[in-house]
């Protein structure tokens, strides 16, 4: 008996958190900054994470599109050493990921970033920021 409470309980509070609230046109248009519109008030989006995995000693993928205060995520799933290093500048400096080691960053800035990795420098992608 307790079970099957819990189990209607659970149920209903589910169903009360997928409720349909159907939102008019205007006020939740996209601008061209990214941010939605709710009234004469901008919302700007939350940053969103992506990640980029290191394997068989390529990242991937080798070019990432991502929008200004998004993080980015680097997975070491090979069994060698990598970094993840710029190419021009210090934007980017995980130092060394190990196996299944990761480093993340959070872009502030617009434009392009190159890195490569420093054990292996034909191993190379960017980040484009925008």
């Amino acid at each position: 008996m307790r079970k099957a409470f819990l189990v209607v309980f659970v149920l209903a509070v589910v169903l009360a958190g997928c409720s349909v609230r159907q939102v008019n046109k205007e006020q939740a248009m996209p601008s061209r900054e990214g941010a939605v519109s709710a009234g004469n008030a901008a919302v700007p989006q939350a940053p969103v994470t992506h990640e980029v995995e290191i394997i068989d000693f390529a990242y991937f993928p080798a070019e990432l599109t991502v929008r200004k205060g998004d993080v980015v995520v680097w997975a070491n799933r090979d069994s060698a050493l990598h970094t993840v290093s710029s190419e021009s500048g210090s934007e980017l400096d995980s130092g060394t990921l190990s196996k299944d080691g990761s480093y993340s960053h959070t872009f502030m800035e617009e434009g392009v970033f190159s890195y490569y990795c420093v054990f292996h420098p034909y191993m190379s992608a960017k980040v484009v920021v925008s």
